[in-house]
């Protein structure tokens, strides 16, 4: 909603004036998704969080497989023994597998949130390359045109979409300064 009315704000303002006149603005269009996607620093980040959710998922699976064994060697014990003499192992298999759930739901939360700060990190150089390249050029307005099926630009001359430069533009601002990715 807030950008639908930036929208009518920026273009209301645009048709104030005649092109050429003393109100006309410059608005130049970037898309940030496709943007972030085209450096070499999000292609890294996005490897190193799959590399990382494969290894996790290999100990969990590792670990749930270890639990389902022990689960199913419990239940022939039980075939043949009374419940009484199989309860403290009922009990601790409970105890891993609830651990293991814990484990599961933490690890995920973990990754989650190191994407979000590697997101916000992009999205912070992202930004002051966009300001650089709007005051160098005399934007009055850069708009994030958004994905496709969630645009927020109904029409744009292409000249004024400015995605390719801000992918430059940050691949020599950032070259040497990569995202900072956890040691694992």
């Amino acid at each position: 909603m807030l950008r639908q009315i930036l929208m009518v704000a920026v273009f209301g303002l645009g048709a104030l004036g005649a092109p050429g006149s003393a109100w006309a603005l410059k608005v130049g269009v970037v898309d940030v998704q496709k943007a972030m996607r085209g450096t070499d620093h999000w292609t890294q980040a996005r490897d190193f969080l799959e590399a990382q959710k494969k290894r996790v998922e290999t100990a969990i699976d590792a670990k749930q497989a270890e639990l389902e064994k022990r689960r199913a060697e419990l239940d022939a014990k039980r075939a043949v023994s009374t419940a009484a003499a199989t309860r403290q192992e009922d009990a601790a298999w409970y105890q891993e597998a609830q651990l293991l759930s814990r484990e599961m739901v933490g690890a995920q939360q973990q990754l989650t949130q190191l994407e979000q700060r590697l997101t916000q990190e992009l999205l912070v150089r992202m930004t002051s390359v966009v300001r650089e390249i709007a005051l160098g050029a005399d934007f009055d307005f850069v708009i994030d045109s958004g994905p496709e099926e969630d645009a927020n630009i109904i029409y744009f001359v292409n000249e004024t979409d400015l995605t390719q430069r801000v992918v430059k533009l940050y691949q020599e601002r950032f070259k040497d300064q990569p995202l900072q990715l956890p040691r694992t």
